[in-house]
């Protein structure tokens, strides 16, 4: 379901060329640059992993590489190491799975003319929820627009009780995308699907008039660090 959703809205149209180096193991690279870049049919281009940047920036330049993916982590490097000759193809750099730190997403625009596209998602939603589209318009410090097919909600984080989506509380959503439940784990399940419909992400945000979706903080126990 999230390959079709990343389909309809042509994040990545067939015929560019995508770089693969995420791990596989991680809900990001195996959607997207895995089955989506089959399912697409958009040519893709493999090195074994982020942590080899300059296999990578070899494979962009030489297959002229027009997307590249990642966590802000795993492309600060490629930022610092790479030239403008390696980056001539790059028309887009999308990057999820943690938040963007602040400037990074201007100096790849600055220094390359590459178009920087955040979007969010968790592994729970397959993984990806919401993010920043060239044909849409994109909104900084944003993720973007929500997937087609994906409703979301704000719960005030203390009551459960509904706010207006222009308030900061508690993300909720629901899709297609959405799985149903934890394997053999019938507590940790009733804790972010609670029975009402929705997937509670312990994630905190809130929507801007035209829809676009900023995070704002993270209210559940668990925490991410570098990716």
């Amino acid at each position: 379901s999230n390959c079709l959703q990343l389909r309809t809205i042509a994040i990545i149209p067939e015929g560019e060329t995508l770089l693969g180096n995420l791990p596989l193991f991680h809900s990001f690279g195996f959607t997207v640059t895995l089955w989506f870049a089959f399912f697409a049919r958009i040519k893709l281009v493999t090195v074994p992993s982020p942590l080899e940047v300059k296999k990578g920036l070899t494979a962009i330049r030489e297959q002229k590489v027009s997307v590249l993916l990642g966590t802000p982590t795993f492309l600060r490097p490629f930022l610092r190491k790479g030239t403008e000759e390696d980056f001539a193809s790059v028309r887009f750099i999308v990057s999820g799975a943690e938040k963007t730190p602040a400037g990074f997403a201007d100096k790849w625009g600055n220094d390359f003319g590459c178009q920087y596209l955040e979007g969010y998602g968790l592994t729970e939603t397959s993984p990806v929820l919401s993010i920043n589209r060239p044909d849409e318009g994109t909104r900084k410090g944003s993720v973007g627009k929500l997937m087609p097919g994906v409703v979301g909600c704000v719960l005030d984080a203390d009551t459960g009780e509904s706010r207006k989506p222009t308030e900061t509380g508690l993300l909720c959503f629901r899709g297609a995308n959405v799985f149903g439940g934890y394997l053999g784990e019938p507590e940790r399940t009733l804790e972010v699907l609670p029975g009402d419909g929705w997937f509670h992400t312990g994630d905190l945000g809130r929507f801007d008039d035209d829809g676009f979706l900023f995070i704002e903080g993270r209210l559940s126990r668990f925490s991410k660090i570098g990716g």
